[in-house]
């Protein structure tokens, strides 16, 4: 058999295995060369296996920061303006969804007061909403309420002789306003058995379907029906009238407090439906006839006293007198006051825009003779 012609690749022990040595020589650098090309490609983690355990978490934790932030970096880079386009939008957003919540709540609420509402009674006045009229143990006639018929029998009759006011107590009939019998004072109509009010005291005679807004309690002390809640209430017994429980201890008591007439309006206190104001002097005018009244006036109707504390605005009229000087002629006059709030006569130099009291230093003075 003859010889092989590529047995020299795999029989070292062929003699022309020595043949070509400097070529044997640069193939043999070629292949370190590409060891040492390959060996610098090697991953990070054959490197760090050559580190110890310590070592090796902390490289990999730094690549993995810095992996991180370079992909923070690029997507900053990648998303420009729309970080805030995308916030404002989120911004309109909360706002639709806050506004359709608060639009879904006010149409919720407005729907419980519509309900409310129609279970209300349709009949009535302009004063009470009720099913039924009294009628006038004097007068013998029909009204709805005791407003409607003290305007017209009491405040706008002519015949002096045939004015009256009608007495709650003494109302011994009604008239059912939709089937129009007339039975005694019931809750329920005999006849066709409408409910008259949701609310009926058989001491006042008192019919009122608005019980549960105006929170109507009856006040066996005073003798009539109170609005405010009986747990936000309580009875004085020396001013002989129901207060709020925030003056229980801070009002000054005076006798029968509620038993006169408005010094503004000349309308009856004590059962008016309009809440009362207590000044400091004691006295006690209608909400409504006291904010009409203390625009020009600072001084009690009855009494004369002040209606606010007199130093709150002590220091303004000073600063105005003496920045208002009399003419010659008037500079040195003097003139005898008396306090209203004291009581004290003093003398003292006259001034165009008041008088301040030597005693006290009220502006609240009245000239007297000396």
């Amino acid at each position: 058999m003859g010889n092989n012609i590529f047995s020299s690749n795999i029989h070292p022990s062929d003699s022309r295995e020595n043949l070509y040595p400097a070529q044997r020589e640069t193939n043999n650098d070629d292949q370190k060369s590409d060891q040492n090309e390959d060996s610098s490609h090697q991953p990070v983690q054959e490197v760090s296996s050559l580190l110890d355990p310590e070592q090796s978490q902390a490289i990999q934790n730094e690549d993995s920061k810095n992996n991180a932030d370079a992909d923070q970096n690029d997507w900053e880079d990648e998303s420009g303006d729309y970080d805030e386009d995308d916030e404002e939008d989120l911004d309109e957003l909360v706002q639709e969804v806050e506004a359709t919540q608060s639009n879904e709540l006010t149409s919720e609420v407005n729907k419980q007061q519509e309900e409310e509402e129609s279970k209300i009674m349709k009949l009535g006045c302009q004063h009470y909403k009720r099913g039924c009229q009294k009628k006038c143990p004097e007068c013998k006639e029909f009204f709805t309420c005791r407003f409607c018929h003290d305007d017209a029998k009491y405040l706008n009759e002519k015949d002096v002789k045939k004015s009256h006011q009608i007495d709650r107590h003494a109302v011994q009939e009604i008239k059912c306003l939709q089937c129009g019998t007339e039975q005694k004072v019931q809750q329920i109509c005999e006849s066709c058995g409408l409910c008259f009010a949701g609310y009926f005291c058989a001491i006042c005679k008192f019919f009122d379907d608005e019980f549960v807004k105006k929170k109507i309690f009856h006040c066996d002390k005073c003798g009539i029906c109170r609005v405010g809640g009986i747990e936000n209430n309580y009875h004085c017994d020396i001013c002989g009238c129901c207060y709020q429980l925030a003056m229980k201890d801070s009002h000054n008591c005076k006798p029968q407090r509620l038993n006169n007439d408005c010094a503004v309006c000349m309308e009856d206190l004590f059962s008016s439906r309009d809440p009362s104001v207590f000044l400091r002097c004691g006295h006690s005018l209608h909400s409504k006839c006291y904010s009409t009244y203390i625009r020009r006036n600072i001084m009690c109707p009855i009494c004369r006293k002040s209606i606010i504390d007199p130093k709150a605005f002590e220091a303004q009229m000073d600063m105005e007198i003496a920045s208002t000087p009399m003419p010659e002629e008037y500079k040195d006059t003097k003139i005898m006051v008396q306090c209203n709030d004291c009581s004290a006569k003093s003398e003292v130099n006259f001034h165009v825009l008041g008088a301040k009291c030597t005693q006290c230093n009220s502006y609240n003075t009245s000239q007297i003779q000396k």
